[in-house]
């Protein structure tokens, strides 16, 4: 696991200073009771606020209703889930045998609130404004961004 994980670090290219908070962000409540559940909590809300902030400054014009449309095709589960797959996150979610089995890490929703609780875990790590940049950074380099705002 510890091979696994330096190489997923290295592919984000961001070192945890807590290991534990990427083993947390990547451990799906089938898996135990400590889970990714509150880790996911906290990266949606760090999600939503850093692209709605990065939105309103880019799009000057744009009123709430546009810039809630554009939030919402750049959060949505098949968009996070598509950059979890970027990043190979199935390959790293650790989850009950039988979840596995039904193939439980490439569902999207399972993907989806793996990348939020990476966010969420970043977030814990370095604080606002690091999660803020790396955010910024992982969706402009994602093709599924490039090709729809960013």
């Amino acid at each position: 696991m510890q091979a696994l994980n330096k190489w997923l670090e290295d592919k984000l290219n961001y070192h945890f200073k807590d290991e534990t908070l990427l083993k947390l962000s990547l451990t799906h409540r089938s898996a135990c009771q400590k889970n990714n559940e509150r880790l996911e909590f906290l990266g949606d809300s760090a999600l939503d606020l850093i692209v709605s902030e990065y939105l309103y400054s880019k799009y000057q014009d744009d009123n709430e209703g546009i810039l809630t449309s554009k939030r919402s095709l750049l959060v949505d589960e098949t968009a996070l889930s598509k950059i979890a797959k970027e990043l190979n996150l199935n390959d790293f979610i650790r989850m009950s045998e039988e979840e596995l089995k039904r193939g439980g890490n490439l569902r999207e929703s399972a993907l989806a609130d793996a990348m939020e609780a990476l966010i969420g875990a970043i977030f814990l790590d370095r604080g606002y404004e690091y999660v803020r940049e790396f955010t910024l950074n992982l969706l402009k380099n994602s093709c599924v961004f490039v090709s729809k705002l960013l």
